[in-house]
């Protein structure tokens, strides 16, 4: 059997990652060969030992996940996540797949903003990511990006002649969930998933404490017809719960980042209505049919919408241009 050498965004205990590293080693194993595969975080340092390394084996898989995104593991080697030099780039022997990764970067930020907590930009920063990500573009046997909007943001980092290697892919999790769909009859829950990190980014129009106000005169209106949940995606994002039951109302606390991935679906799939701000939480619950709204508060959920036809006016909910109680009512009723 082959080895495959697997570079991927690492987020402890987060469901969409865990998910995400299954997916796309079963993703290439279908369309590329079978092979026994050896992990490594993107987020620690290349260097020329672990290249040699690499290039002891037959293939290196680089993705899915978010890879682009400059605050996240903030370094000047890349400027994107995966931490290696274009030289380094350049002495991989071995054919390159790069599948299904995001140009994940949230409003008003650009490759030049390494800081969560500010727009400070270091301008150095946009030659050395151009360079980068169009070298592992030409060196690549295979490069795919996972929203045919972040293509074309992508296209304007990189030459006119690399634009044709650039493929759109969804992502991997979608077919693999999938695979698994159970048959589970829906209940009456209206579930939540809430983003709680860069509030200042994806509430950038408004506030969180107006969208979580929101949030609970919607739970407060429907709580007698439905039961209502939380579901984590990850352990961190629990302001919301302790919001809710500080003004009464019932929650159950659905903890997927704890499950097996037979565990996580049948979660999805018992959920009625979920209203997810998780770009992996959409794609999951869409890919097995639930009832799904998008809360946008980052361009991939408006753009994966667009990438299935479904950017329509009752399938999200925008905080920053909307009322979020007018609007859930508007969806609820319809």
């Amino acid at each position: 059997m082959k080895n495959v050498f697997h570079v991927w965004g690492i987020s402890e205990r987060n469901t969409g990652d865990y998910l995400l590293g299954i997916a796309t080693k079963q993703w290439f194993e279908n369309n590329i060969f079978k092979a026994k595969f050896t992990s490594k975080s993107c987020r620690t340092n290349f260097n020329k030992q672990t290249i040699d390394t690499i290039n002891k084996y037959d293939a290196l898989l680089v993705g899915g996940g978010g890879l682009i995104l400059p605050d996240t593991a903030p370094n000047k080697i890349s400027c994107w996540q995966w931490k290696i030099s274009k030289d380094n780039i350049n002495k991989i022997k071995i054919p390159i797949y790069v599948v299904s990764i995001g140009y994940n970067l949230f409003y008003n930020q650009n490759i030049c903003m390494p800081n969560r907590g500010n727009n400070s930009q270091d301008q150095t920063r946009l030659k050395i990511f151009n360079e980068n990500i169009s070298t592992l573009i030409d060196k690549s046997e295979y490069f795919s990006v996972r929203h045919n909007a972040d293509i074309e943001l992508l296209k304007k980092h990189v030459p006119i002649s690399l634009h044709n290697k650039i493929s759109f892919q969804f992502c991997p999790t979608i077919e693999y969930v999938k695979s698994l769909s159970l048959d589970v009859k829906p209940s009456n829950t209206i579930a939540f998933e809430i983003k709680e990190d860069r509030t200042w980014r994806r509430y950038y129009n408004t506030t969180k404490a107006k969208f979580f106000n929101d949030i609970l005169k919607f739970c407060k209106t429907v709580e007698d017809k439905h039961e209502i949940a939380i579901l984590l995606h990850e352990p961190q994002n629990t302001n919301i719960i302790k919001y809710l039951k500080k003004y009464g109302v019932k929650v159950r606390i659905i903890e997927n980042y704890k499950k097996t991935p037979k565990e996580i679906i049948q979660n999805y799939q018992s959920i009625d209505t979920l209203y997810c701000m998780a770009g992996h939480s959409q794609m999951v619950s869409i890919a097995l049919g639930r009832n799904t709204k998008s809360i946008i508060t980052h361009n991939k959920l408006k753009f994966f919408l667009e990438d299935i036809n479904q950017y329509k006016y009752e399938n999200y909910i925008d905080p920053n241009s909307e009322n979020v109680y007018k609007k859930l009512m508007e969806i609820y009723n319809g």
